[in-house]
């Protein structure tokens, strides 16, 4: 995966060199940078074809800096002026703030023998450290981690606990003990000659605004919002390809693109032949004229599985599970033919931003464990002890210790599980980068994997708006679910290359405008329909992996 390494040793780094490129660069397919002195290491690897290559490493006589993952606004990225400001305790935080994307920083004060180290804002992308006396190993990668330490080699029993009932870890523990996983939006500072390491937050999570947006208000918000940033997460010179579906969160973002950039990029789906969300995506792409490509996970794919789930946890650092072994496949499907990707680009997350925690999943897909989805209903800490009793036996009392205090550090960090800003902090720094951070670790082993749906600006919108996760869940009937659609809708309605392209069989209108007995006889036209023709929509996320 496209990833960096930096280890710190007063007394040496030992490993050899190419020990700690292998797991940045599995495929083999990345071009590397590196730079060494006899106590420091410090690599990062990238696609050639990766936006704002240049910037990804840079080195003068003061300082070396460098950044893995994606800095969708690196023009930001002055590596001369943050050189210069590197003992200004406000410059670099306040730089960091403004940078955009799923990344990670490292930069190496060369005079006062001082190493940086930062994570994007809601920690997208993964970065894990380990401290032994006075050396320090930092990495994207556990694999880097583990060949530079012969001190981790045990299983975190903390991180079995907290992925069996959560779903993912939820803390700053990784499947390695001793190893953890730096928090977001945190700031690091390891003094080479003293061997301390101390961290700082350099941005605070996300709130509700004073003013909360409604009506037209929240539509005309979201316009603001989505043309403010949509386009630069597609701002690269190379090949761009999209992943559609026949859902509104993708086509939100397509609506909110200028003509200019719309007509270079291509689209993509996968699914099972026949499927609805291949059909869906076909005719959308033939209807605005775009460059369409159908991977599907056909008989070619099914002979290749045991491979691919392998590659799955390989790939992803242990972060993806196999039954998502299809991202292998269409990943590494976009490139070939000789047409390597610069960027993918796709829609996911945007489902969490805009829907109710009424049923407390974490909306589709689900995010949540059934655990968790609990709590958030009903607002009291819970653990099913019979259930896990069967599980854990005479470890029953450790493994409750753990989830509760893991369950207090939660509440501590995010909010009471009553509160719906609390749910909404929850899906955007834990559930949303564990689950889709696998996938980004995948297609970062052959693109770079963008979404703006990660962007602050439209997580924002999901707090301030009436029409968004937060406002939803603090009262939203089941009868009115439709409203859920309203404000992706509206951003789709607006521009009229997308307007006459149904939704749901529907026209896109009748979202926009909250027309509550168009749909609701919609509902039930397609359920009687669904019972006498006995016709079922084939979903590609039911492949039974």
């Amino acid at each position: 995966m496209s990833g960096l390494t930096a280890i710190v040793n007063t007394n040496g780094v030992k490993s050899g060199e190419q020990a700690l490129l292998n797991p940045l660069n599995p495929l083999g397919n990345f071009a590397t940078k590196i730079w060494q002195s006899p106590s420091c290491f410090l690599a990062t690897s990238y696609p050639a074809e990766a936006p704002s290559g240049h910037k990804r490493f840079y080195q003068d006589d003061n300082f070396v800096g460098m950044f893995a993952g994606d800095v969708v606004n690196a023009e930001l990225l002055d590596w001369r002026d943050i050189g210069r400001n590197l003992g200004d305790d406000a410059k670099l935080p306040a730089v960091l703030r403004a940078l955009k994307g799923s990344f990670v920083l490292v930069i190496h004060d060369l005079n006062k023998q001082v190493l940086w180290v930062a994570t994007d804002a809601f920690g997208f992308q993964a970065l894990y450290f380990h401290v032994k006396e006075n050396a320090l190993s930092i990495s994207t990668s556990l694999g880097s981690i583990l060949q530079a330490s012969d001190s981790c080699n045990k299983w975190a029993d903390s991180w079995i606990y907290q992925y069996l009932f959560f779903n993912y870890p939820v803390g700053e523990e990784s499947l390695v003990e001793n190893v953890q996983r730096v928090p977001a939006g945190t700031l690091g500072k390891f003094d080479v000659k003293t061997g301390r390491l101390s961290w700082t937050q350099y941005v605070e999570h996300v709130s509700s605004s004073q003013k909360i947006f409604t009506g037209q208000s929240a539509i005309e918000q979201a316009y603001t919002a989505f043309d403010s940033t949509v386009p630069g997460w597609f701002d690269t010179d190379g090949r761009v390809v999209f992943g559609l579906s026949g859902g509104l969160d993708s086509r939100a973002v397509l609506a909110s693109l200028p003509k200019s950039i719309l007509s270079r990029i291509e689209t993509f789906t996968y699914g099972i032949p026949g499927s609805t969300e291949v059909t869906e995506a076909c005719y959308i792409a033939s209807e605005l004229g775009l460059q369409h490509n159908e991977i599907l996970l056909d008989d070619e794919f099914i002979q290749q599985l045991p491979r691919l789930m392998l590659d799955t946890v390989f790939l992803s650092d242990a972060q993806q599970v196999v039954n998502r072994s299809n991202l292998v496949y269409v990943y590494g499907a976009l490139g070939e033919g000789g047409k390597p990707c610069s960027a993918i680009v796709t829609g996911v997350s945007g489902d969490h931003l805009f829907r109710d925690h009424i049923s407390g999943w974490g909306n589709v897909p689900y995010l949540i464990s059934a655990d968790m989805a609990s709590m958030f209903r009903n607002g009291r800490k819970r653990i099913d002890r019979k259930f896990y009793a069967g599980m854990f036996g005479a470890r029953l009392e450790h493994f409750e210790a753990q989830i509760e205090d893991s369950l207090d550090t939660l509440t501590e960090s995010y909010g009471e599980f009553t509160d719906p800003e609390a749910y909404y902090r929850y899906l955007m720094y834990v559930a949303g980068p564990n689950y889709f951070g696998g996938q980004a670790a995948i297609a970062n082993s052959y693109s770079t994997f963008r979404t703006p749906y990660w962007d602050r600006v439209l997580i924002q919108l999901g707090m301030d708006v009436d029409l968004g996760t937060v406002g939803f869940s603090r009262g939203l009937s089941k009868k009115d679910k439709y409203r859920e659609a309203a404000l992706q809708a509206s951003v789709v309605a607006r521009n009229p290359s997308f307007s006459n392209i149904p939704y749901l069989n529907l026209p896109i209108d009748v979202f926009a405008r909250g027309d509550q007995l168009r749909f609701q006889l919609h509902r039930v036209s397609r359920k009687i329909k669904s019972i006498v023709f006995n016709k079922k929509r084939i979903l590609e996320e039911n492949w039974p992996l």
